[in-house]
Order: C-alpha cells, then sequence, then structure tokens
C-alpha cells in the first residue's frame, strides 16, 4: 500500500494527463457512437441557410459569432426552420445550399451535414487515445526504472563469484 502511495505521490501529474486521456478518449468515442446511431436514423434534406444568429462571446478578446438557420422542407412536406449549434467567424453565406440530417419523427431535431461532426469525433477520440498511450507508457518507464534500481542495487550487495579471490 506504501508503494502505491509513493508511486501516486510521484507521478500525479501525469495521472492527471491520464484521466484527461481518459476521458477525452471514452467522451470522444461516445459522442461518435451517438452521432453515428443518429445517421442511420436521420433523414437527409437540402436546406437553405436564410439568416445569421449572432453569439457574442465572453472575453475581452472575444468577438462575435454566428449560427447559420437553415430552413428545409421534410419528406412529408412540413417547412422546418432551426439554427444549427455550429457558429464560425466569418459567417457562412446566406442562400448557400447545405446538408441537413433531421430526425423524421421530430424534424426540429435537425443538424448540418455529419461530416464534420464525425471528424471532431475522431479528433477528441484519437488525442485522448494518444495522451492515454503516452503517459501509460511514461509511468511504466518510470516504475520499471525505479524496480529495476532496486533490484541492481540488491544484487550489487552481494558479491557477486567473479569478484571474489579464491587464488
Amino acid at each position: 500500500m506504501r508503494g502505491l502511495r509513493r508511486v501516486l505521490g510521484a507521478h500525479w501529474g501525469k495521472i492527471a494527463c491520464l484521466v484527461l486521456g481518459l476521458g477525452l478518449a471514452v467522451g470522444g468515442s461516445f459522442y461518435l457512437w451517438n452521432q453515428h446511431r443518429f445517421g442511420e436514423t436521420a433523414a437527409h434534406a437540402d436546406g437553405t441557410i436564410v439568416g445569421l444568429h449572432e453569439s457574442s462571446g465572453t472575453g475581452e478578446d472575444s468577438g462575435s459569432t454566428y449560427c447559420p438557420v437553415v430552413r428545409f422542407v421534410t419528406e412529408r412536406r412540413e417547412v422546418v426552420q432551426f439554427t444549427d449549434r455550429t457558429c464560425s467567424d466569418p459567417p457562412p453565406r446566406i442562400g448557400t445550399t447545405v446538408e441537413v440530417l433531421y430526425d423524421p419523427d421530430h424534424p426540429q431535431r435537425a443538424q448540418l451535414g455529419a461530416t464534420r461532426w464525425l471528424v471532431l469525433g475522431g479528433v477528441f477520440t484519437t488525442f485522448g487515445f494518444l495522451i492515454t498511450a503516452g503517459v501509460v507508457y511514461s509511468i511504466a518507464r518510470a516504475v520499471s526504472r525505479r524496480h529495476g534500481h532496486q533490484r541492481s542495487g540488491r544484487l550489487q550487495d552481494r558479491p557477486r563469484p567473479q569478484d571474489t579471490d579464491t587464488g
């Protein structure tokens, strides 16, 4: 138990990074799975950006970003308008045609094409796995070195057969 506390105390920063990496990997994987599931059941439609919703940032250097307001027609001929969650600066151009994915039973649950969402989820997942692998390697290497030094110290306390003078 004391050894575990010593390892935790010596590697607290690495362990914090490990938790961060695991969180990104698990969160990104869940996000990808959720987007994939939505994409399998979602209906597709062509939409048009009909307006912009300005979103003001916080802080002194934060400027405004613009979320597209999109209008599309469902398979049931309903006209639906929604504001996408992804904002940008510069703003998207009004009148641009965009791919829309929506829930056929609840068309207000809509979002712009899934490609960028998959890229975002993939980046988080990959980054999380890389951080996790790097930290695990670093901790294992440090523990191995420490364990190796302790072993070699014990071995040097005992005389080796070639070091004894029998002549």
